[in-house]
C-alpha cells in the first residue's frame, strides 16, 4: 500500500503507444511533486505496457496494473478504487497536461476548501492532416472554450449553483478529465462510472458536480487535448452507440429526479442538462436494424424501476421517428401508412412526441416549457393513450 498523496492521477490506456510518452512525461514534469499516477492497461496489444512499466521502473510514483479489455468506464474505476489521494483527476492517455496544472488546482482547492474545480481545455490537432480533415471540429471546441467566464463562477457555491450557472451562460462541460475532484466527496456518494456505454461522463461528471458542497470553475486552461480521428468520439458509425449513452444519461438523470425527489437547485440543473439530451435523441433516425441492436442494448442498462418509462417514452419516440422517416418513404403506400396510424406504437409514438411536435418540431416547446414540461405532459399522453388518467 503506498503512502497517502495529495493527489491521484488515473491514467486508463487501450493501445497509447503511439500518444503515451507525450502523456507521462507532461505528468511528471509537474512542478508540484506530491501525487501518483495510476495507470490501467486495459488489455492493450500493442506497446502500451512495455512502455508503462519503463516508466514505473524510473519513476516510485508511477503504478501499473493491467486488465483484460474491459472499456474505458472499468479502467477508470479500477483507478479510482487504487487511489490514495486527497484529491483526483483522470487524465486520458493520448492527452496532456499544462506544467502548472496540479500546482495551481491543489493551491486553489486548499486555499478555499474547494470539492470541485472545472476548469478549461485547449484542442490540439495530432497532425496536419488530422488539423485538415477535422477543422471545423477543432475551431467549435476553441470557439467553446474561449467564452469568457463569469466572476461569479469563481466564488464558491454548491456544484448544483455552480452547474446551473455554466450552463444558462453556455459553460458547463462534461468531460471528466476538466474537473478535479476531492476523492473523499466521490466516494461518500459511491459514484462510478457506468460500463458498456460511450457518453459515461455525461453521468459521472454531473453526479460529481452535484455532489459538491463547494465548488468554482476557473477561466484557465490546464489541459489539452488532443484532437485524432481514431478516438472514440471522433469516429464515425457509431449511431446505435452514441444513441445508448444518451438514453441512458436520460434514464439516470430522471431517476433521480423522479424516484430521489432532489432540492429544486439540483432539479434545475439536472433539467438544463437533459433538454438537450432529449433533443438529441428525438432527432435520431434509425434503420430496422440498428433499432434492434439499440433495443437490445438499452434494455440490458435500464433498471426495473425506470424500464416503463424507458418502453412507453424513449423507445416507442425513437422506434416511431424511424419508421415515419423511413418506413414511408421506402414503400410509398397508402395502405401501409394508414395501417401504421391505426397501431399501438404509433398512436403512443405520437402521444409521445406530441409535446416536442407542437412548435417546430419541439425545440421552441422545450425552450419555452422546460425539458421536465415536456417530460411530464407527453408521459401523461402516454398513460392516457393506455387508459390511465393522469392530471399532474
Amino acid at each position: 500500500m503506498r503512502p497517502p498523496v495529495k493527489v491521484s492521477i488515473i491514467v486508463p490506456c487501450y493501445n497509447m503507444e503511439e500518444y503515451l510518452c507525450d502523456c507521462l512525461d507532461s505528468i511528471l514534469v509537474q512542478t508540484f511533486r506530491d501525487f501518483e499516477v495510476i495507470c490501467i492497461n486495459d488489455g492493450s496489444t500493442d506497446q502500451t505496457l512495455k512502455i508503462l512499466t519503463e516508466y514505473s521502473e524510473e519513476d516510485s510514483r508511477v503504478s501499473v496494473y493491467s486488465q483484460d479489455n474491459c472499456g474505458l468506464s472499468i479502467s477508470r474505476n479500477n483507478g479510482m478504487d487504487r487511489a490514495q489521494g486527497e484529491y483526483i483527476l483522470f487524465v486520458d492517455g493520448d492527452d496532456k497536461l499544462c506544467s502548472e496544472t496540479l500546482a495551481e488546482l491543489v493551491s486553489m482547492a486548499e486555499r478555499c476548501s474547494l470539492d470541485h474545480i472545472a476548469f478549461k481545455a485547449h484542442p490540439f490537432p495530432h497532425d496536419a492532416e488530422v488539423a485538415q480533415k477535422l477543422g471545423s471540429q477543432l475551431e467549435a471546441f476553441r470557439r467553446f472554450y474561449d467564452i469568457p467566464v463569469h466572476p461569479e463562477f469563481l466564488v464558491p457555491q454548491s456544484g448544483a449553483q455552480l452547474m446551473v450557472a455554466m450552463q444558462e451562460t453556455a459553460h458547463f462541460t462534461m468531460s471528466t478529465p476538466l474537473h478535479f475532484m476531492k476523492l473523499s466527496v466521490l466516494r461518500e456518494n459511491n459514484l462510478r462510472f457506468k460500463s458498456g456505454i460511450i457518453h459515461e461522463d455525461c453521468i459521472f461528471s454531473v453526479d460529481a458536480m452535484l455532489a459538491a458542497k463547494r465548488a468554482v470553475f476557473v477561466d484557465t486552461c490546464y489541459y489539452l487535448r488532443r484532437v485524432r480521428g481514431g478516438s472514440i468520439m471522433t469516429a464515425s458509425g457509431q449511431v446505435v452507440e452514441h444513441l445508448v449513452g444518451w438514453v441512458c444519461t436520460l434514464v439516470a438523470h430522471m431517476e433521480t429526479l423522479l424516484l430521489k425527489l432532489p432540492d429544486d437547485t439540483t432539479a434545475r440543473a439536472l433539467e438544463l442538462f437533459l433538454g438537450p439530451i432529449f433533443r438529441q435523441i428525438s432527432r435520431v433516425r434509425l434503420s430496422k436494424e440498428e433499432e434492434s441492436a439499440f433495443q437490445h442494448e438499452v434494455f440490458k442498462h435500464v433498471s426495473p424501476a425506470m424500464m416503463p418509462m424507458v418502453r412507453t417514452l424513449i423507445v416507442p419516440m425513437v422506434g416511431v421517428l424511424q419508421i415515419r422517416d423511413r418506413g414511408v418513404k421506402s414503400t410509398g403506400s397508402q395502405r401501409e401508412v394508414e395501417a401504421l396510424k391505426r397501431s399501438e406504437a404509433y398512436r403512443v409514438g405520437m402521444a409521445v412526441t406530441y409535446p416536442a411536435r407542437k412548435i417546430k418540431g419541439g425545440v421552441e416547446c422545450l425552450r419555452e416549457n422546460g425539458f421536465w414540461y415536456t417530460v411530464k405532459h407527453a408521459l401523461g399522453k402516454v398513460l392516457r393513450c393506455v387508459g390511465v388518467n393522469v392530471k399532474w
